[in-house]
């Protein structure tokens, strides 16, 4: 097992590598935050690679291998999980962007956290979302 610590934006990652597998677990320090649960069920799409390198509603550089999404209204820098209906498969996430905007979706993907939960295969998916950390 390998644990890589770094910074994104003002959150702290630490990401552990097992068995070839990239799983996230994330403290968040010095910002404020609030336990209300939030849940929600819809349609999930993915970025595409003309997106890589552009701005974020964070202010970041979208990086497509990152595990990051657009949410239309959650706070910037919130902690979700993403749960493929379908499959089971889940993968937590950071929401540094605003969007999707087609009307029928709720959420957007970065390239490798759709990859995580197969949305890749579609383009898109039925997922439900989880607040882990929402910020205030």
């Amino acid at each position: 097992m390998m644990l890589l610590f770094y910074k994104y934006s003002k959150v702290f990652l630490c990401s552990a590598i097992i068995l070839g597998l990239f799983v996230i677990s994330i403290a968040v320090l010095s910002i404020s935050t609030t336990s209300l649960s939030f849940q929600e069920e819809g349609i999930a799409s993915w970025y595409g690679p003309d997106f890589a390198g552009k701005k974020t509603a964070m202010g970041n550089s979208y990086d497509p291998s990152s595990f990051t999404a657009a949410h239309r209204t959650l706070p910037l820098g919130s902690l979700i999980r993403v749960r493929n209906v379908d499959t089971g498969s889940s993968v937590v996430v950071i929401v540094d962007d605003r969007g999707p905007y087609a009307e029928d979706r709720i959420i957007d993907l970065s390239h490798a956290a759709a990859g995580a939960i197969g949305l890749l295969i579609y383009g898109i998916e039925r997922v439900q979302i989880e607040g882990l950390r929402l910020l205030k």
